[in-house]
């Protein structure tokens, strides 16, 4: 497992975009360098295996979930997060990394369930409004409110 740097991290855009389902948005944050964050892959040139992270602790996991030596170092790191006490929340793409990381951490999780929505603009049509906003002056614009 290898620590990408920031101009890496738009490389792991392949992997979240085929577990985009699943894929929180920060996860996407941090590859796009908007939010700060570090990101670890299997690979620095053409990464199959990533996990996402946050500065406040809070993870993401996707891609090839059949790899030893990264979900090694993914162990040991969560590993050193605990002994430091620190926050360690993850997110994973798949129910087959769900079952990875059963396996690697057992009791000492606790895992939660979560569900996300998808809007599709079609079951709200958008209703034609019978009003116009109309500017007159700039100056009346900037006028403060009352």
């Amino acid at each position: 497992m290898k620590v990408l740097k920031e101009t890496e991290y738009h490389r792991v855009l392949p992997v979240l975009i085929e577990n985009s389902r699943r894929c929180p948005t920060f996860a996407y944050s941090v590859a796009e360098n908007i939010i700060p964050g570090i990101v670890y892959a299997d690979d620095q040139i053409q990464p199959r295996t990533v996990l996402i992270g946050t500065r406040n602790g809070v993870y993401f996991i996707a891609g090839n979930e059949c790899n030893p030596t990264f979900n090694d170092a993914f162990f040991a790191l969560y590993k050193q997060h605990t002994r430091e006490s620190a926050r360690f929340t993850l997110f994973s793409a798949t129910g087959n990394w769900d079952r990875v990381i059963y396996n690697l951490l057992k009791e000492e999780i606790i895992q939660m369930k979560r569900s996300s929505f998808e809007y599709n603009p079609r079951n709200y049509p958008v209703k034609k409004s019978s009003y116009l906003v109309d500017l007159r002056s700039e100056k009346l614009a900037k006028r403060p409110l009352k």
